[in-house]
């Protein structure tokens, strides 16, 4: 038996009943992005399948991770749609883009080269919508052109569907067991630092608990000088094994996003010194052992 737009009904049935079991069995929701994309991929014999978050206002996608036949590298990462075309205009308005040959799609143009670059000659973007608009993207690439049929669009679509609700359901719940967690810990802390009326044994508890909760190497207290050219760590945790960092240091030599963020009040946030940063900053922090790190005014 075949269905209406021509695909083994037996096949289609066959994938969704394994996605099926795939929503009931994994808790993560990127895993479960990952398998599904892993199963669409494998079932239609494509070169990549992945599932990303769409920001349509700066026009990306971000890809946690997909699935990539041998020899295929992976997307992971960031992408910038302009790179490769204009066929965003389309996902923005909540269109599927279906592409069976880079060279041959106006909306490609001359960024067909760069589609060969990473595989994807021939690509299906489904575009998953919410009230507000796009939000995510199952994707399909394959390193040679091909065409798609109906009946693969079709599951593809389904696909998309099912995973989307099976994951944003994950995530309410992760972000639920998340705030339970935060609101146990901060009891918890309450509890702790109501022992003590010494403002340096609040701190050291302070410290040390949020050091430990959040998983980090080091946890620290700071004071700024007056003139908020500089300040001095009078209070830390550390991990076994990292260092301490008391002592007085000048903000400068932390560079100028450290000096910009932190004189007008706002936190810094580095998530990688090596590559956010110049390296004369990045090298005052890891002076002191710190490859990453947020300060909160």
């Amino acid at each position: 038996m075949t269905t209406a737009t021509g695909m083994p009904s037996a096949d289609r049935n066959a994938v969704l009943a394994s996605l099926g079991d795939l929503i009931r069995e994994i808790g993560d929701p990127d895993d479960l992005a990952y398998a599904a994309a892993e199963l669409l991929g494998r079932s239609l014999n494509v070169s990549r399948a992945g599932y990303g978050t769409v920001d349509t206002s700066a026009e990306t996608i971000t890809i946690a991770r997909d699935w990539n036949a041998p020899g295929i590298t992976s997307l992971a990462g960031v992408l910038r749609f302009r790179d490769y075309g204009s066929y965003i205009e389309d996902l923005k308005r909540g269109e599927t883009v279906i592409c069976a040959d880079a060279e041959k799609d106006p909306r490609v143009g001359d960024r067909a080269r760069a589609l060969e670059a990473i595989s994807a000659c021939a690509f299906v973007n489904m575009p998953i919508s919410e009230p507000d608009g796009v939000v995510a993207l199952l994707y399909l690439n394959n390193a040679t052109p091909r065409p798609w049929s109906a009946a693969e669009l079709e599951l593809i679509r389904e696909v998309a569907e099912r995973t989307r609700t099976a994951v944003e359901r994950r995530r309410a719940e992760s972000a639920l067991r998340e705030n339970e967690a935060r609101l146990l810990f901060l009891d918890a802390l309450n509890k702790e630092t109501a022992k003590t009326s010494d403002a340096d044994g609040v701190m050291a508890v302070t410290t040390r608990m949020v050091g430990e909760y959040l998983g980090v190497s080091n946890c620290a207290y700071a004071d700024m000088d007056p003139d908020q050219d500089g300040f001095t760590i009078r209070g830390d945790w550390a991990a076994p094994g990292a260092m301490h960092i008391l002592g007085h240091y000048s903000l400068a030599d932390f560079g100028e996003k450290a000096v910009r963020e932190l004189g007008a009040g706002r936190p810094l946030v580095i998530n990688d010194n090596s590559t956010e940063i110049g390296p004369e900053a990045a090298a005052a922090f890891q002076r002191i052992g710190i490859g990453s790190t947020i300060c909160m005014p």
